[in-house]
């Protein structure tokens, strides 16, 4: 019976799933004009390339509200920073994120590539995010800016404190910007500033080095308020103000002159200097690191080649290679959408105004309505089904549950056969309870005057009445 009502309730439905799968081909009809663009797109990963397409366009066109470039300036810019990605194989999106940022820190738009290129350059270099090395450059410029030439000069001082200090160029791009103003402000020359980093940092961490020269920078800045300070600069060099007398003798032959006054005794120093932090600066740059000081400043002198040296070495690893392979490929991919985005958008406008007008919106309309009626028509299918499944499983389920008694049954029987009178003398108590009639199970199962249950429960009470007959008679001995 149920089996028949399954194979009604399926014919049926599939009827209906048939008439809508019909209502849908109907309804879509006059969308079919518009096929050729999903087909296209689809075809060859052109829908991504799109994408990417449109990604990159985005983020260039926010560069250029900072940058207010024309057209044909826009467009040169664009490929310009393409070329760069396949060059170095730094990825457009880290790239066009740079572009903003450089955009953003006052960078001419009229040298914004070259910028890009020498900075792009140098983080690889550096192996440092394009983000971190566009901050420490653009610092160094802000505060040297007068003593560089340009960011490719900005780079190598950079680069070689990485190189002759103990020091990365993540942790000078964090901590840089924290002291070169304040050192430019205390006339301390950039070749000071990177001496004094290659210096330190051999004696103590990069962000305690940083702190020991803006301290030093602070207080030598303001020299005029320590009576200290001031008594012995004017000894020396006719003047109280530390930065005057930097900037006409520099900072290291200012600094021996203060601590021979001091006697390099580290009480006095710190009368003259205040801070604990200037005064180690002090001790760290002058005595026995006297030379090492000055071994820095001929380094500093030295730099120029030092960003792209490093960029040489990187430029010959794997990594660099397949990075480089991936960006090339991602801008043919996005040369491809380019191309797409322009042949397609006139049919995309189309299929766009005639979604938004009044046929569009009642076709696509009455398809989903189509669409709502197929799936209601598969989930009533799906629902006979799982109804005759768990219908199945129960049935499964309540047989197996009796299977452990009967196994029981035989095992009792075997091993006490000798007890077989006694068990039929059960069994005959059994039929006395049922009015002196053997119920038969068998035989209720053929006239089918019982009901699953029923039948369940007569088979357990006969079972029951047996094994516990057979229990009974084994306890007796």
């Amino acid at each position: 019976m149920a089996t028949r009502e399954l194979k009604a309730v399926f014919k049926a439905d599939n009827r209906a799933f048939l008439r809508g799968v019909k209502g849908v081909k109907q309804g879509l009809k006059d969308i079919a004009r518009f096929a050729a663009i999903g087909a296209t797109i689809a075809i060859g990963g052109g829908l991504a390339a799109v994408r990417e397409s449109l990604a990159f366009g985005k983020a260039m066109a926010r560069a250029n509200t900072i940058a207010k470039l024309g057209k044909k300036e826009f467009a040169d810019l664009t490929q310009g920073i393409k070329d760069l990605s396949r060059e170095t194989g730094v990825s457009t999106t880290e790239l066009t994120d740079g572009l903003y940022q450089a955009l953003s820190a006052g960078i001419p738009a009229g040298n914004i590539l070259e910028y890009m290129r020498a900075t792009s350059r140098a983080a690889i270099g550096g192996v440092v995010d394009l983000a971190t090395q566009i901050e420490a450059s653009n610092r160094v410029l802000e505060a040297y800016g007068d003593q560089l030439n340009g960011v490719a000069d900005a780079n190598d001082v950079l680069a070689q404190i990485v190189d002759r200090g103990v020091i990365n160029h993540a942790e000078l791009g964090g901590q840089i910007g924290r002291v070169a103003s304040k050192a430019a402000a205390a006339n301390i020359s950039i070749e000071a500033l990177g001496a004094a980093y290659i210096v330190l940092t051999k004696q103590t961490t990069a962000a305690l080095a940083t702190t020991q020269i803006t301290s030093l920078s602070t207080q030598l800045f303001k020299s005029g308020e320590n009576a200290e300070m001031s008594a012995a600069l004017m000894a020396k060099f006719g003047t109280t103000s530390a930065t005057q007398a930097i900037k006409a003798n520099g900072l290291v032959t200012v600094l021996l002159a203060l601590s021979d006054a001091a006697g390099n005794d580290v009480d006095k120093l710190q009368k003259m200097f205040r801070e604990t932090e200037a005064v180690a600066a002090v001790i760290g740059l002058t005595g026995k690191n006297a030379k090492l000081f000055e071994a820095g400043l001929k380094a500093m002198n030295e730099r120029l080649g030092a960003s792209e040296n490093q960029f040489k070495t990187m430029a010959e690893t794997g990594s660099f290679k397949t990075t480089r392979m991936f960006a090339v490929l991602k801008i043919a991919v996005i040369d491809l959408g380019d191309t797409l985005s322009q042949t397609l958008m006139p049919q995309a406008e189309q299929l766009t105004q005639w979604l938004n007008s009044g046929e569009g919106q009642t076709t696509l309309s009455e398809s989903i309505k189509t669409v709502g009626v197929v799936a209601e028509a598969t989930a009533k299918s799906l629902g006979v089904l799982g109804k005759a499944y768990f219908y199945t499983q129960n049935m499964l389920a309540d047989k197996f549950a009796i299977a452990p008694v009967v196994i029981a049954k035989a095992k009792a029987l075997r091993r006490y056969q000798v007890e077989r009178v006694e068990f039929d003398k059960k069994m005959a108590a059994s039929v006395a309870r049922n009015g002196g009639v053997r119920v038969d199970p068998m035989a209720v199962m053929a006239a089918g005057a019982a009901s699953r249950k029923s039948r369940d429960l007569i088979v357990l009470e006969e079972i029951r009445d047996g094994v516990n007959g057979v229990r009974q008679s084994a306890g007796a001995d």
